[in-house]
């Protein structure tokens, strides 16, 4: 179930990112928002979920 609010997450900021005229703006909340997911579930994520998400946010910073 965790893993589907983060997909489901990700999936939302993507689609702000795409529609919106403030790109970098909504990137970095983007960023910061599966950055405190990943320390809020540090627990019980595994090393391929992370680094999955990790990637994410590397393609976000270098989208941006």
């Amino acid at each position: 179930m965790q893993r589907l609010d983060i997909v489901s997450g990700v999936s939302m900021h993507h689609m702000a990112i795409s529609s919106s005229n403030c790109a970098k703006q909504e990137a970095d909340a983007l960023v910061f928002w599966l950055e405190h997911r990943l320390i809020d579930l540090n627990e019980r994520l595994t090393l391929s979920s992370e680094y999955r998400i990790r990637c994410i946010i590397l393609s976000v910073h270098l989208w941006t």
